[in-house]
């Protein structure tokens, strides 16, 4: 087992059958370099490498809770709101 950061003395938990290289990246938080390797590793194509790794980012959060993040993503549904959300008050603050 490998420690989480250089200083860390936690050591790091593994799923079995699946390489512990990926399962480092997604410790990492480094979701789409996982879905790389995958594919070169396992040989897969990006849609069925992108499904496993998702598979298993979800059975490791399951497993070893609080060692690994699942969430991400709000950031750019957030952007996209204000985005949206300031033409339209733009629009509308002639009409007031």
């Amino acid at each position: 087992m490998k420690p989480d950061q250089p200083g860390d003395n936690s050591p790091r938990s593994y799923l079995p059958d699946f390489p512990n290289e990926i399962q480092d990246l997604l410790y990492d938080n480094q979701k789409i370099q996982a879905i790389k390797l995958a594919r070169e590793k396992m040989g897969w194509g990006l849609a069925q490498a992108k499904e496993e790794v998702e598979k298993v980012q979800k059975q490791m959060a399951e497993q070893f809770p609080g060692q690994i993040k699942t969430s991400g993503g709000s950031g750019c549904v957030a952007c996209l709101l204000i985005l949206f959300i300031i033409p339209i008050l733009f629009f509308f603050s002639d009409r007031i």
